[in-house]
């Protein structure tokens, strides 16, 4: 992993399209900024997780929805 410092207004560039801004800093959080093309997904990583399948857990009260 790589762990860069970045003071408010800097940024990171990946790839070429992608810009990643430190917009503001509140106590232990940051506020980041991303510019992308349009056909780049950006997600947050809690939600790239595959859900539980019932079946799999043995837990028929398991349920998913698409949210």
């Amino acid at each position: 992993m790589l762990v860069l410092t970045r003071d408010k207004g800097e940024s990171l560039v990946i790839d070429g399209p992608c810009e990643i801004m430190l917009v503001r800093t509140k106590g232990k959080a940051a506020r980041i900024g991303i510019k992308a093309d349009r056909n780049v997904k950006v997600l947050r990583k809690e939600l790239t997780a595959k859900p539980q399948v019932a079946a799999e857990t043995g837990d028929d009260q398991l349920e998913t929805s698409a949210a």
